[in-house]
This record gives C-alpha cells, structure tokens and sequence, in this order.
C-alpha cells in the first residue's frame, strides 16, 4: 500500500470511529487505541507501534482533527497508545459554543 492510500485509510478510520460514537451516545469525540486498528487494511504490514504512530502524527499533524485531553504515551512518553479525538465540527460545537 502506498503512502497516501494508507494515510487515506488512517483518516477513514477516524471518521468512521467518530461517528460510530456520535451515533452509538451522541458525544462529540471517540477514543482510538490498538484495538480500533489492528484488522485495518492500511495497518496489516504495519508493527503495532508503527500503526499507532501513524494514527497520532496524523491526530497530531492535521487540522482537521483535535485531541481532546492528553493523548496515553508510555515509554518515558515516547510511545502513543491512544487518545481521545474530534473534528473540527465537534470542535466548535463543544469548545467554541459553550
């Protein structure tokens, strides 16, 4: 798989997590860890640190996306393990309207 069509995959992911969640307890923001990823097909030839790095750059790197509270590191916080995250629309209807 090349590059973009995984990081295509990987922002799939998230919009699909975060709107199982908005249809599943009407919350604004979802969690994303290992579990959520592992069966994807942009992660199969991935190493669980890889995928999940993957997963926090683009959390991290994209304004289109905002971690909501701290993201869990472990390893002397070298190593995301997951996080809570919305979008830009969750955004503005929790933070910005309030």
């Amino acid at each position: 798989m090349d590059p973009i069509e995984r990081l295509e995959g990987v922002r799939a992911t998230l919009r699909r997590l975060l709107q199982a969640e908005r249809d599943a307890t009407g919350r604004e923001s979802a969690w994303v860890q290992w579990g959520d990823i592992e069966g994807e097909d942009w992660a199969k030839e991935l190493t669980q640190d890889q995928a999940l790095e993957l997963v926090y750059l683009e959390l991290e790197e994209n304004p289109d996306w905002y971690i909501v509270g701290r993201p869990v590191l472990i390893r002397n916080e070298t190593l995301f393990q997951g996080a809570s995250f919305t979008d830009e629309a969750g955004h503005r209807r929790v933070y910005l309207e309030e």
